[in-house]
């Protein structure tokens, strides 16, 4: 929904998308702010199979991790936003099975992308099943170009201008 008004990651979402190809889980780590959740939902979701068309589930684990899954005959490709929410919102033991299942689905051949705070990654339950599978992607903090981007694309798009440009 959002993909026509994402600027500044065009590098991110390539080095991301040929992640996402290659690997079973990708984890999308990331401080606080750095645009984890948009990377995926603007950049990379709409370049995927069904993306375009909201076929790729999206959920947040919140309270009840295991109730937000759905059901597994209906994707290929789930997205997790927010996986902290395991150490914030959810019991441990709830946490736990939640990570099992989503070990299962991997086992079974879907593919799972999900945004991580790195402050959070070392509290997660440990899976042993899950390690094999944990690839990170870390998202970093954009670059002068990228900044100047965000703030100058949307700009020409509306069909305004920037004066000086040196402003960015």
């Amino acid at each position: 929904e959002h993909r026509y008004n994402f600027f500044g990651r065009s590098q991110a979402i390539d080095n991301l998308m040929g992640v996402v190809k290659e690997q079973s889980l990708t984890i999308v780590l990331g401080a606080s702010g750095t645009g984890k959740s948009s990377l995926v939902k603007a950049g990379v979701l709409p370049r995927l199979p069904g993306g375009k068309e909201g076929r790729i589930p999206i959920i947040k684990p919140g309270l009840t991790p295991l109730a937000e899954l759905p059901d597994s005959e209906s994707y290929d490709i789930l997205v997790i936003d927010q996986l902290e929410q395991l150490v914030t919102h959810a019991e441990e033991n709830e946490a736990l099975a939640f990570l099992q299942q989503v070990s299962s689905l991997l086992k079974s051949g879907k593919k799972i992308i999900a945004t991580l705070r790195i402050d959070y990654e070392s509290r997660l339950p440990k899976i042993p099943e899950l390690s094999g599978f944990w690839y990170r992607y870390l998202v970093q903090s954009f670059s002068a170009e990228e900044l100047r981007e965000v703030i100058v694309a949307p700009t020409f798009r509306q069909g305004r201008f920037i004066m000086p440009m040196s402003l960015v």
